[in-house]
C-alpha cells in the first residue's frame, strides 16, 4: 500500500461496491455512512457560535487540493481534520469514491491535539481510459468518537485542463445583530449571526473559510458543485468583525470583511433610501424646470414693445 503501510485496500460491498481505502483497525466495523451536522448537534445549536465549536470536529478540502486532471494523471487531494474539542482525541480515516481511482491513504489514523489541525492526503490515479467530463465522487470521513464525512467531485479532463478566471459569488445577510449590545461593557453574553451564500459556475465551488474560524455548513455538500452552498457564522458581540472567503476548485478566491457594529440596511431600508434618491432626483429635475419656465417667461415679457402717447398726440413704441 502506497503511503502507508499499515492500510490495506478495502472493497465495501454492503454500500453497493466501489472503492474505499481505511485503517485496518476499523475494518472490522459497521461501514455505513453517517453525516452529522457540523457544529455536532442541530441547526440550533449553531447560534452558540464558537462555544459549540469546541465540542466538535470539522473536515475541510485543503486549498492546494487537484479536483481536476488529465487521463492517466495522479492527483492529490488534502483534507483538513481540526480538533475542536478541549481534550486530545484519536481519529481513524477512510475514503472511498465511485470509478476505483483511489490509490493511497496517509495517514490512515491520528491522534489531534485540542484546536489543532492534520493534513489528510488521498492520492488518486485517473485510469488512462476515462472519458473526459466524468466526475470521480470522493467522500473521506472520520470514524471514532465523531463520524463526520467530506465529499469531493474529482473531473477527468482533456489535457489543456480547465480554465477559469472568474471569482466565485459571494453573499450574506444578518439573522441577528448587537443592537445595544456592542460595546466593551454590554457585549458579554450576546451573539450576532450572519448567513452566507457561494455559489461558482465554472468549476464549482471549493470551500468557505473565516478568520476567525467558526463557519458551519447549513448542510453537508460536495465540493466541486456548482450548485448554491449555505453557511452560518456566529460570534460574541465582543468579537464584531469576520473575514468570509469563498474559494473556487480553480484557486480563484472572493473576500468580504465584515464588522456587525457597521451601520447596515436590509432589503426595506435599502428599498426605503432608494425611493427616497428617487423623489429627491424628482423633485431637483422639476425644480429645474420650473427655473428654467420662469426665466424664459420674464425674458418675453421683457422682449414685448412699450407704446406710448406724446402730447401731439403720435404714438412711439420703444
Amino acid at each position: 500500500m502506497l503511503g502507508d503501510p499499515a492500510l490495506e485496500r478495502h472493497y465495501d460491498e454492503r454500500n453497493g461496491g466501489g472503492n474505499g481505502l481505511l485503517d485496518p483497525k476499523i475494518a472490522g466495523r459497521s461501514q455505513r455512512q453517517t453525516l452529522l451536522p457540523q457544529d455536532g448537534g442541530t441547526e440550533e445549536s449553531g447560534t452558540l457560535g464558537r462555544a459549540t465549536l469546541q465540542a466538535i470536529t470539522k473536515v475541510d478540502l485543503g486549498t492546494n487540493s487537484q479536483l481536476n486532471g488529465p487521463r492517466g494523471s495522479t492527483l492529490q487531494l488534502i483534507f483538513e481534520v481540526t480538533n475542536f474539542r478541549q481534550t486530545p482525541m484519536q481519529y481513524f480515516f477512510r475514503v472511498n469514491d465511485e470509478l476505483s481511482y483511489l490509490r493511497a491513504l496517509n495517514p490512515g489514523s491520528a491522534t489531534i491535539a485540542p484546536d489543532q489541525t492534520i493534513n489528510v492526503v488521498v492520492t488518486l490515479v485517473i485510469n488512462p481510459n476515462a472519458e473526459v467530463g466524468a466526475r470521480d465522487k470522493v467522500t473521506f470521513s472520520t470514524e471514532g468518537v465523531d463520524r463526520v464525512s467530506q465529499a469531493a467531485f474529482v473531473t477527468v479532463t482533456d489535457s489543456t485542463g480547465l480554465s477559469d478566471s472568474y471569482q466565485p459569488g459571494l453573499w450574506y445577510t444578518y439573522s441577528s445583530r448587537c443592537e445595544g449590545r456592542s460595546s466593551p461593557g454590554t457585549c458579554a453574553g450576546a451573539f450576532w449571526t450572519v448567513e452566507i451564500t457561494a455559489r461558482d459556475y465554472e468549476t464549482g465551488l471549493l470551500r468557505i473559510s473565516s478568520s476567525p474560524r467558526g463557519i458551519v455548513y447549513k448542510a453537508p455538500f460536495t465540493a466541486g458543485t456548482r450548485d448554491d452552498v449555505k453557511a452560518t457564522y456566529t460570534a460574541s458581540c465582543c468579537q464584531p468583525k469576520v473575514t468570509i472567503t469563498a474559494t473556487d476548485v480553480s484557486r480563484n478566491a472572493r473576500t468580504v470583511s465584515l464588522d456587525v457594529t457597521d451601520i447596515w440596511l436590509n432589503e426595506a431600508g435599502i428599498a426605503a433610501v432608494v425611493l427616497g434618491v428617487l423623489l429627491l432626483i424628482a423633485l431637483i429635475v422639476l425644480l429645474v424646470i420650473l427655473i428654467r419656465y420662469c426665466v424664459r417667461r420674464r425674458k418675453r415679457a421683457q422682449e414685448l414693445p412699450i407704446y406710448r402717447s406724446d402730447a401731439r398726440g403720435t404714438r412711439s413704441t420703444r
